[in-house]
């Protein structure tokens, strides 16, 4: 599955290690697992990464930053606290975040924090009294996982969401910590790169195993593989003088979580073809292994959430679907020539035989 959710209601540290070992992600109340990210009007697969921290030893240039950091600035270190001068700095970052923004910070950090035994833990940062960087991370007795940093950008000269993640790897040095996860980056350059500057990373590969060469990783990452099969779609598409228009489409993951609606569209890109103003749409289902023709239509909206909006990314591209879909129609075909004969046979005002186990997803 491309993306799987749990809670964290009755988390304990033991399982909370287990889920990071496994590429678990925390945000909110929610633990979870996606394989693939819409970001900057293109689909990327998120690559987990990880510092063992029993031999782990800072780089020089880290050394020099929190010896310069610490003799300007204090920091403290406590349990999560929200209060108008955080929300404000975290205001300030709302157009940097990617994918879907929580409203608020109180909202991120504060839901769904009950009954569980791992720490969340929050590092303030203060030139004389006033905050200028922010960060979270959470603490259970095999690891320790950055949440969220923020900061003043009037200060970006010091590096401070590197400042704070450096300070969170002391910590965690200083409780016998085994594994830092400062979160994911993607299969392709993206803003998340500055995570690898903190030194030699482990990769989750495709089998759950934590490796050290990341090589195979993108070969195999499962953007990478829809990416190429949608442009092969598209230069069938344009063979047979086929108008097309390339959507990305963010609500795929409501597909995933809202299993009561199984008809809701599930691919994270599609090219979506204008045929009998019927919306129409051609892509490559990772789940399958096989490429797809399906029938769509505006579903009714279950995925509002009154504590999430949608990132400046997503209001602003030009490629993205921001309409939740559903799928009417769908047929599979093992190989890209059976579906191109298909889609002829719809061109031509006819719809292929279907069978009622493809009416839905």
């Amino acid at each position: 599955m491309l993306v799987q959710t749990t809670y964290t209601q009755g988390t304990t540290k033991e399982h909370y290690d287990k889920l990071l070992s496994e590429g678990w992600f925390r945000g909110t109340g929610v633990i979870y697992k996606s394989d693939i990210v819409c970001m900057e009007e293109n689909l990327l697969s998120t690559v987990h990464i990880r510092l063992a921290l029993k031999d782990f030893v800072f780089k020089k240039r880290h050394l020099k930053l929190l010896s310069k950091n610490n003799g300007v600035f204090r920091y403290t270190v406590g349990p999560p606290s929200i209060d108008d001068k955080k929300e404000k700095l975290y205001s300030q970052h709302l157009d940097r975040f990617r994918s879907f923004v929580h409203n608020s910070l109180a909202d991120l950090i504060n839901t769904g924090l009950e009954d569980i035994t791992f720490e969340t833990n929050e590092i303030c940062v203060y030139l004389n009294d006033n905050l200028v960087a922010l960060s979270y991370f959470d603490t259970s007795d095999k690891s320790m996982a950055s949440i969220l940093c923020v900061y003043d950008q009037e200060y970006n000269s010091f590096s401070l969401g590197i400042y704070t993640m450096l300070l969170e790897i002391q910590l965690a040095q200083s409780k016998g910590i085994q594994f830092y996860y400062p979160g994911y980056v993607m299969d392709l350059p993206s803003c998340f790169d500055y995570k690898l500057s903190l030194g030699e990373m482990e990769w989750l590969d495709a089998k759950g195993n934590w490796i050290k060469e990341n090589t195979e990783i993108y070969a195999d990452a499962k953007a990478a593989i829809i990416r190429t099969s949608i442009d092969q779609l598209q230069n069938a598409l344009m063979n047979k003088n086929i108008e097309y228009c390339i959507r990305i489409y963010p609500y795929f993951t409501v597909g995933y979580v809202l299993r009561s609606h199984p008809d809701l569209l599930r691919f994270p890109a599609y090219l979506n073809l204008g045929i009998d103003h019927r919306e129409t749409g051609i892509s490559f289902d990772i789940e399958s292994g096989s490429f797809v023709l399906f029938l769509m239509s505006v579903a009714e909206d279950f995925s509002n959430n009154p504590s999430l909006m949608q990132s400046k990314d997503y209001r602003e591209g030009a490629l993205y679907e921001m309409r939740l879909m559903r799928c009417d129609a769908i047929w599979k075909y093992g190989t890209l020539e059976a579906m191109l004969e298909a889609l002829d046979f719809i061109i031509a005002g006819n719809l292929p035989e279907i069978n009622e186990s493809e009416i839905y997803i």
